[in-house]
């Protein structure tokens, strides 16, 4: 939901940097690597170690920056299937940065921490629903069923997690913890959501 609805303010906030990157003659799937990359690179740099006051600011605007690679495309008219492919693919890569992230802070280097054990089942679940909510709309599509319904999409689940992290560091891993089961529920709701419009669809048909 916050996708859709946020897609025009960001893509004003960044046309001017999205000028510099046509004006550099950067490709827009050169972004979508480097963007990837750089998300990834944050995610273990900043929330593996713990760092979680600063850490979602700097995955959040990493992030955020991953939307240059679609505005450089449409304004160079080098929107392709490739280039929509490669950067749901890398979205995947870098979901599960974050939350991995996470996960690995929780199962390796804070394992003694408030409802760490919890925390790890949580990870390890959202995260398999996180792709499991990217897949069903993917293979929805691939049958010919427009599946864009959902509590929970990409941007609404970076939200949850990151800013349950932050404030997780100012009032106890306990936010935290309620940020993952929201998310948890509700990535496993969306999914329920998209193959009941599939088996709808199916039915009409």
């Amino acid at each position: 939901m916050l996708g859709r609805n946020a897609r025009k303010p960001v893509g004003a906030a960044f046309k001017p940097l999205a000028d510099l990157m046509i004006r550099w003659n950067i490709s827009p799937d050169a972004i979508t690597w480097a963007g990837t990359a750089l998300t990834v690179a944050v995610a273990c740099g900043t929330l593996i170690p713990g760092y979680f006051l600063i850490g979602p600011w700097l995955v959040t605007a990493v992030v955020l920056l991953d939307s240059l690679d679609g505005l450089v495309a449409r304004a160079t008219g080098k929107v392709t299937v490739w280039g929509g492919f490669l950067d749901s693919t890398l979205d995947r890569v870098a979901d599960a940065a974050v939350i991995g992230a996470l996960l690995l802070h929780f199962a390796l280097v804070d394992p003694e921490a408030p409802y760490a054990g919890v925390l790890v089942v949580f990870c390890l679940v959202s995260l398999v629903g996180g792709m499991l909510v990217s897949y069903a709309k993917a293979r929805a599509e691939s049958l010919g069923i427009a599946c864009n319904v959902g509590l929970m999409e990409r941007s609404d689940r970076l939200v949850v997690v990151l800013l349950g992290t932050f404030l997780s560091a100012l009032f106890g891993y306990w936010l935290l913890m309620s940020a993952m089961a929201l998310l948890t529920v509700t990535s496993l709701w969306t999914v329920g959501q998209r193959m009941t419009v599939v088996y709808r669809a199916e039915g009409s048909r």
